[in-house]
């Protein structure tokens, strides 16, 4: 880490939790002077990326308000990947009929769901997913890490309600993330995410002083609300 006191957010994959916490605990413990919260988040490598990229570049200058929006970030970002099997893939966890119709020579292969819908489905039909009426104005672009089938494409773009692709680099792997090495990672991060944060109060944490918009501090876990003690409040 630089030197100073900057605070930082490790992000990560859900299934990786105890690791993120640790790694949080681990810079915590190193550093006394520099606020670090963990999240584990249920989303793609991909999308982990994205997000962080986005929290890095906030104008933002409070930690506390970046935080917010990126939890609120985090509540509005397609996650998926497309795979031609699933015969490889570990988690989510397919079902014995997905195992047996990825065998089959025809197909426009799987959707692996992170979020916000999580699980795996067979290329086709129109998604449902559960966004808020109007929320696909905040997620302008998809990003996608190789080359899908169109029909795939046109899978993600009705479940986030995008129209243009973006093609970056692949965040990890996709044969040891996805057991294939042709998986395509595909993600729809918020552009606007100040937008999204739903302030409850304009108060601050009576620990580290950084603004708290949802009513407790990301970093130290305190309400931002009077503690009622007999006879007053504190």
């Amino acid at each position: 880490m630089p030197p100073g006191d900057e605070a930082v957010v490790v992000l990560g994959e859900e299934r990786d939790a105890a690791l993120v916490r640790a790694q949080a605990s681990v810079l915590a413990d190193r550093d006394d002077d520099r606020a670090v919260a963990a999240r584990p988040i249920p989303h793609s490598p991909l999308a982990v990326l994205a997000l962080a990229a986005l929290a890095a570049g906030s104008p933002s200058r409070d930690a506390g308000q970046v935080m917010a929006e990126l939890d609120a970030a985090i509540s509005a970002t397609l996650s998926l990947a497309w795979t031609r099997g699933v015969g490889g893939l570990a988690e989510p966890q397919p079902t014995l009929r997905q195992h047996l119709r990825s065998w089959l020579p025809w197909g426009a292969g799987f959707v692996v769901q992170h979020f916000p819908a999580r699980g795996v489905l067979p290329v086709g039909g129109s998604p449902r997913t559960p966004w808020p009426a109007g929320s696909e104005a905040i997620r302008h672009e998809l990003w996608v890490s190789g080359d899908a089938p169109q029909r795939a494409l046109d899978w993600a773009h009705a479940a986030g309600g995008t129209q243009t692709a973006r093609r970056v680099a692949a965040a990890v792997d996709p044969k040891q993330r996805y057991g294939a090495p042709g998986a395509v990672e595909m993600c729809a991060v918020p552009t606007n995410p100040g937008a999204l944060v739903r302030w409850v109060t304009d108060s601050t944490c009576p620990v580290c002083t950084r603004l708290t918009p949802t009513g407790t501090c990301a970093f130290c876990k305190r309400s931002s609300s009077p503690i009622a003690l007999l006879g007053g409040t504190e």
